[in-house]
């Protein structure tokens, strides 16, 4: 069965968004929850997913690599894909805002974090999301997925973080997923057959 585990490769692919209008492309920290009564979310794009359309996905998650110790018990957060073919940068809050997301998976109760060691989102998180974007019509090997990472009414002051690839370009969010290949249409070789008959 093949398994891909991808990382965020570049500055630009993972951001911040907080607050009104909070954004930023160089965190250094991939943080959701809440921090001193804003709200924060992150979202982080993985190039070169090489699932091909149709494919059955067993399972999909996300790992982050513990920035600090991150303050609070009370973390509700949602996770998604976006809802793309071959998503693009994410380039301001309002574009932030305005992409599609596939439905969420409500990643509540997250204990607590130590720094220098990874968490997995618990499996099967994604695995809905992105067998929802493998059956796009456009999807296609090779294109790119992102994951949304966002609070969905912690308390004030409780939080994730995440090393980002600015903080530790060695231990970015990696994204997991275990998947079937399709199987290989037999239609056009039967074609051929009845040619040649």
């Amino acid at each position: 069965m093949p398994v891909l585990d991808i990382a965020v490769a570049a500055s630009l692919d993972d951001v911040a968004r907080w607050a009104a209008a909070g954004f930023a492309t160089n965190s250094p920290g991939v943080t959701t929850g809440d921090v001193g009564g804003d709200s924060y979310h992150s979202a982080m794009r993985f190039l070169n997913i090489t699932v091909p359309r149709g494919a059955k996905i067993i399972d999909a998650y996300i790992t982050f690599y513990a920035r600090g110790n991150p303050a609070g018990v009370v973390v509700r957060t949602n996770l998604a894909m976006e809802d793309a073919d071959d998503p693009v940068r994410i380039a301001t809050d309002v574009d932030f805002d305005g992409r599609a997301r596939t439905a969420v998976y409500a990643w509540d109760g997250i204990g607590a974090w130590v720094d220098n060691t990874s968490y997995p989102s618990p499996s099967g998180s994604l695995t809905a999301a992105v067998q929802a974007v493998v059956r796009r019509a456009g999807w296609n090997i090779g294109q790119a997925m992102q994951v949304f990472w966002e609070n969905d009414g912690s308390d004030v002051g409780d939080r994730r973080t995440g090393e980002s690839f600015d903080g530790d370009p060695a231990n970015p969010p990696v994204l997991h997923i275990e998947y079937l290949s399709p199987p290989v249409s037999n239609i056009p070789a039967i074609a051929v057959a009845a040619r040649i008959i």
